[in-house]
């Protein structure tokens, strides 16, 4: 059985869009403008009292008493549905970031429905993971990249069979100074 899934951060992106990232590290941009209806959420279509949200028993909540089921939250942003203008699953500075189109056949999905949201997630993720095993990026800097915990990189590295301890003296030390 799969442990439910919670929300571990959410950052406000504008409108009445939050990214989250959930505990598992999937991450994704949820338009919360379809639920904002009914006496407890109608406040919320104040923009100024939305940005008040915040962190409670996993998910999302308001200081009135609102909140959206966690599971609810994660079936949104997986399926696909992502806020207009937002193409990747991550958060992004656009004044430090390249964006990148890559074409892919119809046969590419055929046996996985992906969505845009999550294939630039992947494609992210294993740009960093390539990163780390050629030595070019540390595995801490490559998690905070990707946004995800340390720990659901180095499960990442270990299943793509990437040793995160293969370093000299020299290379441990500057990879763990900064947990020190």
């Amino acid at each position: 059985m799969e442990p439910l899934p919670t929300v571990v951060r959410a950052e406000y992106r504008g409108g009445h869009r939050i990214c989250l990232l959930f505990n598992d590290g999937v991450e994704s941009t949820v338009d919360f403008s379809d639920w904002l209806t009914g006496p407890i959420f109608e406040r919320l279509q104040d923009p100024g009292y939305f940005q008040r949200f915040f962190l409670d028993g996993g998910t999302v909540a308001w200081p009135n008493g609102a909140n959206i089921a966690p599971e609810t939250l994660y079936d949104r942003g997986r399926s696909g549905k992502v806020a207009q203008g937002y193409t990747s699953a991550m958060p992004r500075d656009s004044a430090h970031a390249k964006v990148v189109t890559v074409d892919l056949p119809d046969e590419a999905f055929q046996h996985r429905p992906w969505s845009a949201q999550e294939v630039s997630q992947e494609m992210r993720r294993l740009w960093l993971l390539e990163e780390v095993r050629s030595r070019r990026l540390g595995f801490g800097k490559a998690a905070e990249l990707s946004g995800v915990p340390v720990a659901t990189f180095l499960r990442l590295m270990g299943e793509h069979h990437i040793d995160a301890f293969d370093y000299d003296e020299s290379e441990l030390d500057r990879e763990l100074s900064p947990m020190s």
